[in-house]
């Protein structure tokens, strides 16, 4: 079952124009369920993207989620080339490398009430600082 919905994808897709936009670069989409983007200049791959979007300012909370299953699939990759979260808040989309992004607050979380047949509503997710994510 697929719970991204096209608003999501548009949302996705709006983040990851002013990211490129900001550091030069191009975007493709990845194939579903892998990472959300592989970016390139000139049509050489110069890294790989993972894009949230939410519904808050960058302020309103001061961590950040990243789900522990996705940052291993960033890990896989990071050894071809570098990696980023991508966050578009309310005021403005910012970054974090993920080699940046420490590991030292990993719980259990996701929807307080999981929907049925969605294993991944409850998972393993990385805390992190917001103030270590730069603005585009």
């Amino acid at each position: 079952m697929d719970s991204e919905t096209q608003r999501d994808r548009d949302n996705e897709i709006e983040a990851i124009k002013i990211f490129c936009k900001g550091m030069s670069c191009d975007y493709s989409k990845l194939p579903k369920y892998d990472l959300d983007f592989l970016l390139h200049r000139n049509k050489k791959a110069v890294a790989f993207a993972e894009v949230k979007c939410r519904t808050h300012s960058f302020k309103s909370f001061p961590t950040q989620m990243l789900s522990f299953i996705k940052y291993g699939e960033l890990v896989k990759v990071s050894k071809w080339l570098p990696c980023f979260f991508i966050c578009r808040y309310t005021d403005g989309v910012y970054y974090l490398d993920i080699k940046d992004i420490p590991l030292d607050n990993i719980k259990l979380g996701g929807r307080n009430k999981p929907r049925a047949g969605r294993p991944n509503d409850v998972e393993f997710l990385i805390h992190f600082n917001r103030d270590l994510m730069q603005k585009i």
